[in-house]
């Protein structure tokens, strides 16, 4: 049977909490982290299709943010050319853009309009191509493109003009406004699609610098405890075997806070939380990106790296605590007589090495080896702390004596 001392019953029915809080996370919706902000690059991926022929025509185009504020956004297009495009905005409304297919970017206040299905402000916007609305409709849709799952507004058009008319799709994300996909059907027949792959962030300078400098000191600071304890422990387990006295041999000995087999299960969920900050959360680009504050980016110069915005930094700085914290836990164990101190900081570990999954989860971007090793490291940690305080008995019932069926054996016939 399974008993549970009342002490610990507490942190028993926390950990059980975390288990349900951490699954209920799975069928949740993703959501945007997305941010415009000059420097930005916006990596599209289009294909036109030719509907005479049959033919394909397929290729990247990167849109480069040159500048931005609320009243103007430049951008330019590198795909098979280069071309310079200029959005005019009044009151957050887009009032002017060459051509309606390179309406990048829709302000909260259009995004607002939209989703509540009220499109009188494309009435409004003037184009160079002289452009001209005979039909609009928008809904509210999740679409899953290769940056990510978003929740969409979908603005769709009839567009009549001198030169060009046909129907365009432009889907954006509500939450940024960036464009996410977009779709032109020409009166001729082709059908022009392209979609949103990944961002990158250039970043200042100085910014690079603070980046680099957090990046180097958070990295040092989460070797530094596993270093430290292997360290030490081989040289205590050296000396142990240089001098066999029955004190080494005590001290020596695994405390009460995590018995033997909780306590290694412990360390490999440390283990594991550390490693999930050396290794990539998200595939962009079909290239491995590694969080914003992470190692592996600083030494390997072609490595890409998560936007640098405060969702995406938030969850490495919780990455980094969750794996400092679980090695902390280990150390308390190790050194220090009290039982609930290195429980109640593996628990913490836990907690944080889940919100930032959770956090990772809602911001919609591609999953990859990272964020899985953080699941089994802060799971591993629960197992081992439930362990700690779950204890297996195992009730014998006592033997009942034997009935004497006969004479004793002393007796003669």
């Amino acid at each position: 049977m399974l008993l549970v001392n009342k002490r610990k019953l507490p942190i028993f029915a926390l950990i059980a909490f975390v288990l349900i809080l951490s699954s209920s996370f799975v069928g949740i919706a993703h959501s945007s982290q997305l941010q415009l902000e000059q420097g930005q690059v916006l990596q599209y991926k289009y294909a036109r299709m030719s509907t005479s022929d049959q033919s394909q025509q397929t290729g990247n185009a990167l849109y480069q943010i040159l500048s931005f504020d609320k009243k103007t956004l430049s951008f330019q297009i590198n795909a098979t050319a280069l071309f310079n495009y200029t959005i005019s905005y009044q009151n957050g409304f887009p009032v002017y853009i060459d051509r309606l297919e390179a309406l990048v970017y829709m302000p909260p206040e259009s995004i607002s309009q939209s989703v509540q299905g009220n499109l009188d402000w494309v009435d409004h916007v003037e184009t160079s191509a002289q452009q001209n609305v005979a039909n609009k409709t928008s809904e509210i849709l999740h679409y899953t493109v290769e940056a990510g799952t978003f929740q969409c507004v979908n603005v769709t058009l009839s567009l009549a003009g001198p030169w060009d008319s046909g129907n365009l799709t432009l889907l954006y994300d509500v939450n940024s406004g960036i464009l996410v996909y977009a779709q032109w059907i020409p009166e001729y027949g082709d059908v022009i699609v392209q979609y949103l792959a990944s961002t990158e962030h250039v970043q200042a300078p100085l910014q690079e610098t603070l980046v680099t400098v957090l990046s180097l000191i958070l990295s040092s600071v989460a070797l530094a405890t596993p270093v430290a304890l292997a360290v030490h422990q081989t040289r205590k387990g050296l000396r142990s075997r240089r001098n066999p006295s029955p004190e080494a041999q005590a001290n020596s000995v695994v405390r009460s806070g995590f018995p033997k087999k909780a306590f290694i299960i412990a360390v490999m969920g440390a283990s594991l939380n550390l490693a999930s900050v050396l290794l990539p959360w998200s595939q962009t680009r079909n290239s491995p990106t590694y969080l914003p504050l992470s190692l592996p980016p600083l030494l390997i110069q072609s490595a890409w790296m998560l936007p640098s915005n405060f969702t995406f930094t938030l969850i490495s700085i919780a990455t980094y605590a969750a794996a400092i914290v679980s090695w902390l836990a280990i150390a308390l164990h190790l050194y220090k007589a009290r039982k609930l101190t290195p429980q109640i900081a593996a628990l913490a570990s836990s907690v944080v090495a889940f919100a930032s999954v959770a956090f990772f989860v809602l911001s919609g971007w591609m999953y990859s080896w990272g964020l899985w090793v953080a699941v089994a490291g802060a799971t591993l940690t629960l197992v081992g702390l439930a362990a700690a305080n779950v204890h297996v008995t195992i009730e014998m019932e006592p033997e009942e004596p034997e009935e004497k069926t006969g004479e004793s054996e002393g007796d003669e016939p």
